[in-house]
């Protein structure tokens, strides 16, 4: 992950307030989920978070543009090919929750698409190119997200 991908994840965040107060277009979510989507944006932070700090302690590099040193396999990573970019998406899909309205909704397929395009191809490559078949035979047994 590179700053970049906190860059893209921070104007989403945005953009969703944005559309959400001035295209609300419609109420999509009822505003009684807005403690379910408050549940799902922590989770999503604490999921991030606890990932990132994971792969620090590691000492491998959470920046994607270097190559890693170590490939994790337990812990959020034994559920999660990608427990990072799902802890933004769990972050994002609560705060569209929280603010229910169908512009909100926009960014969220948005930024899915631009992680899976921009970085989870070119780091797999690399993680196969440094890891060999330990990593194929993690990808065959861990799914991509969940």
């Amino acid at each position: 992950m590179r700053l970049e991908a906190l860059q893209w994840l921070l104007l989403a965040l945005v953009s969703m307030v944005a559309l959400h107060v001035f295209v609300p277009i419609a109420r999509v979510v009822p505003r009684e989920l807005f403690w379910a989507g408050t549940a799902v944006a922590m989770a999503g932070l604490l999921l991030s978070n606890g990932a990132a700090i994971r792969l620090r302690r590691a000492g491998t590099p959470l920046e994607s543009d270097l190559t890693p040193t170590v490939l994790l396999t337990d812990g959020l990573f034994a559920w999660s090919r990608n427990p990072v970019y799902l802890g933004m998406l769990m972050l994002l899909a609560g705060q569209a929750t929280m603010l229910g309205t169908a512009g909100a909704l926009l960014p969220w397929p948005a930024f899915c698409l631009w992680l899976h395009w921009r970085f989870i191809g070119a780091e797999e490559r690399v993680l196969l190119a440094t890891f060999g078949d330990a990593y194929s035979q993690y990808r065959r047994r861990v799914r991509r997200w969940l």
